[in-house]
Protein backbone atom coordinates (compact mmCIF):
# COMPACT_ATOMS: atom_id res chain seq x y z
CA UNK A 1 0.00 0.00 0.00
CA UNK A 2 2.04 3.22 -1.42
CA UNK A 3 -0.40 5.55 0.72
CA UNK A 4 0.92 3.85 4.35
CA UNK A 5 4.29 4.14 2.91
CA UNK A 6 4.15 7.39 2.21
CA UNK A 7 2.55 7.98 5.57
CA UNK A 8 5.68 6.00 7.22
CA UNK A 9 8.46 8.06 5.61
CA UNK A 10 6.92 11.36 6.12
CA UNK A 11 6.47 10.32 10.11
CA UNK A 12 9.70 8.23 10.24
CA UNK A 13 12.73 9.73 8.38
CA UNK A 14 14.02 13.58 9.22
CA UNK A 15 13.76 15.18 6.06
CA UNK A 16 15.33 18.38 4.95
CA UNK A 17 13.49 19.20 2.11
CA UNK A 18 10.28 18.36 0.92
CA UNK A 19 9.83 18.52 -3.30
CA UNK A 20 6.39 18.47 -4.78
CA UNK A 21 6.44 16.46 -7.93
CA UNK A 22 4.17 17.58 -10.78
CA UNK A 23 4.26 14.97 -13.52
CA UNK A 24 1.76 13.71 -16.05
CA UNK A 25 -0.15 10.78 -15.22
CA UNK A 26 0.82 8.80 -18.16
CA UNK A 27 4.80 8.99 -16.46
CA UNK A 28 3.39 7.55 -12.98
CA UNK A 29 6.27 4.61 -13.79
CA UNK A 30 8.94 7.50 -13.37
CA UNK A 31 7.63 8.55 -9.84
CA UNK A 32 8.70 5.22 -8.58
CA UNK A 33 12.31 5.98 -9.80
CA UNK A 34 12.28 9.38 -8.37
CA UNK A 35 10.79 9.04 -5.01
CA UNK A 36 13.45 6.18 -3.94
CA UNK A 37 16.46 8.62 -6.11
CA UNK A 38 15.15 11.66 -3.16
CA UNK A 39 14.94 9.03 -0.31
CA UNK A 40 18.54 8.26 -0.49
CA UNK A 41 18.68 11.68 -0.75
CA UNK A 42 17.12 12.27 2.50
CA UNK A 43 14.72 14.37 0.58
CA UNK A 44 10.72 13.63 0.98
CA UNK A 45 9.27 13.46 -2.44
CA UNK A 46 5.50 14.14 -2.35
CA UNK A 47 4.19 12.21 -4.83
CA UNK A 48 0.19 12.36 -5.05
CA UNK A 49 -0.88 9.04 -5.92
CA UNK A 50 1.24 7.99 -2.86
CA UNK A 51 -0.06 9.93 -0.18
CA UNK A 52 -3.74 10.39 -1.21
CA UNK A 53 -6.14 7.73 0.26
CA UNK A 54 -8.55 6.10 -2.94
CA UNK A 55 -11.41 8.23 -1.23
CA UNK A 56 -9.68 11.21 -1.41
CA UNK A 57 -11.69 13.07 -4.11
CA UNK A 58 -12.81 16.77 -5.43
CA UNK A 59 -12.49 18.86 -2.99
CA UNK A 60 -10.86 16.98 -0.40
CA UNK A 61 -8.01 15.75 -2.50
CA UNK A 62 -7.59 20.00 -4.18
CA UNK A 63 -7.29 20.95 -0.22
CA UNK A 64 -4.80 18.08 0.04
CA UNK A 65 -2.27 18.94 -2.92
CA UNK A 66 -2.79 23.09 -2.37
CA UNK A 67 -1.52 22.26 1.20
CA UNK A 68 1.69 19.80 0.19
CA UNK A 69 2.90 22.41 -2.64
CA UNK A 70 2.42 25.29 0.01
CA UNK A 71 4.82 22.94 2.65
CA UNK A 72 6.99 22.10 0.43
CA UNK A 73 10.52 23.89 -1.01
CA UNK A 74 11.04 23.14 -4.09
CA UNK A 75 8.66 22.34 -7.38
CA UNK A 76 9.43 19.46 -9.33
CA UNK A 77 8.37 19.31 -13.31
CA UNK A 78 8.62 16.17 -14.90
CA UNK A 79 8.83 17.55 -18.51
CA UNK A 80 8.68 14.41 -21.12
CA UNK A 81 6.65 14.28 -24.39
CA UNK A 82 3.56 13.01 -22.47
CA UNK A 83 3.39 16.22 -20.58
CA UNK A 84 4.28 18.27 -23.63
CA UNK A 85 1.60 16.22 -25.47
CA UNK A 86 -0.85 16.85 -22.52
CA UNK A 87 -0.37 21.06 -22.61
CA UNK A 88 -0.50 21.36 -26.74
CA UNK A 89 -3.79 18.99 -26.57
CA UNK A 90 -4.96 21.42 -24.38
CA UNK A 91 -3.84 24.51 -26.04
CA UNK A 92 -5.90 23.14 -28.87
CA UNK A 93 -8.90 22.74 -26.97
CA UNK A 94 -9.00 26.27 -25.54
CA UNK A 95 -8.84 24.82 -22.02
CA UNK A 96 -5.37 26.22 -21.88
Amino acid sequence: DWNAYGDYLKANYKKEKQVFLSYAYEDKLYTIALFFYFQKKNIFLFVDWMNNGKEEKGIKLKYKLHSALAQSDHLLFLRTPNSELLYKTMVLLGTR
